[in-house]
């Protein structure tokens, strides 16, 4: 008989708020690497390259001119982003008065809003409590292929020239897979920033990222000046060294034992490049240097008849394949 071992997680709610406090408030200190964190379905661990999680990283600090910090909307204990009955206890503590509740990007809209009182404050941020979502509000390009004649957003936003997108922010963990920056991949478009190749990954990644922080010190946080290229580089260096998975489930137990391969440790040391999913151009086999062939004309067909045969099967459970 197998006996499943059982692993308590050394955390209370208390513990778990005290650190997210004083993750806000500045102050030297750390939290442990691998400090597990409770969800719905057991516990998530975060390893760190760094060692532990530096909180007087510029990531902690208020660079900006609102209060808000990098963590306000990337939290340790929500997978490095925001989940919305989170959101809805810092509105119920704070009466709507947290940093993360600001009408530039905060709110439903920016105009014809009430932010005086509590119950104005509930309306104004209800995407964001409810859905956690922030608004992405962002001109048409003036060589757009298209043209905006008429706008329908049920909280206000109708404006054709600026353009309300509703986001939850991108968790700010596991960030060396990526092969494109933010949710339309603007901070990986040329002229600004760089697309992400297998030939120049991780420079461009790590240039990209660096920009990204500028733009969310200035946009979110409503900077008056830019970070420094320092506070960029610690920035994405800290995020870089983040790696992030459920370690513990309420049904399986520990994800990493008898041969299973979970938790973040393991995600931290998986081998990846851009590309990495595409069968069709030659990418690197193994350290060795060696490169794997391009698939051959009888193999590509096999491949898309197999696909055909699969898909043509109705109700077929499937998983997805994330994109490298």
């Amino acid at each position: 008989m197998k006996v499943r071992s059982v692993y308590i997680a050394p955390v209370t709610l208390i513990a778990v708020t005290a650190i997210l406090v004083f993750s806000q408030s500045g102050e030297n200190g750390k939290i442990q690497n691998l400090f597990p964190f409770p969800n719905p379905g057991g516990f998530a661990q975060t390893f760190t390259s760094n060692g532990a999680i530096d909180l007087d990283n510029p990531f902690f600090q208020d660079l900006g001119t609102n209060g808000r910090r990098c963590v306000t909307c990337h939290m340790p204990d929500q997978g490095w982003t925001v989940t919305a009955n989170k959101v809805r206890a810092r509105f119920d503590a704070t009466g709507g008065l947290d940093p993360i509740f600001r009408t530039n990007d905060g709110s439903n809209c920016d105009h014809n809003i009430d932010t005086s009182t509590v119950s104005g404050r509930a309306q104004a941020y209800s995407l964001l409590t409810t859905r956690g979502l922030l608004r992405i509000a962002i001109d048409a390009p003036p060589d757009a292929e298209f043209e905006v004649v008429s706008v329908n957003n049920a909280y206000g936003c109708n404006d054709r020239h600026t353009l309300s997108m509703y986001r939850r922010p991108l968790p700010s963990t596991n960030l060396r897979a990526l092969s494109a920056v933010m949710w339309d991949g603007r901070e990986s478009t040329a002229p600004s920033t760089e697309k992400i190749t297998f030939a120049t990954n991780p420079g461009d990644l790590l240039f990209d990222l660096s920009h990204q922080s500028m733009d969310a010190t200035l946009g979110h946080a409503q900077a008056l000046v830019p970070p420094t290229a320092e506070q960029q580089r610690q920035i994405v260096d800290f995020e870089m060294g983040l790696s992030t998975a459920q370690d513990f489930d309420d049904h399986a137990g520990r994800l990493n034992i008898e041969g299973a391969r979970g938790g973040p440790v393991q995600l931290a040391h998986e081998k990846f490049f851009v590309g990495i999913n595409d069968p069709l151009r030659p990418r690197p086999c193994t350290n060795r240097g060696r490169t794997c062939r391009a698939m051959r004309p009888k193999q590509l067909l096999e491949l898309r008849l197999l696909a055909a045969k699969c898909c043509s099967i109705q109700n077929r459970s499937t998983s997805p394949v994330w994109p490298g």
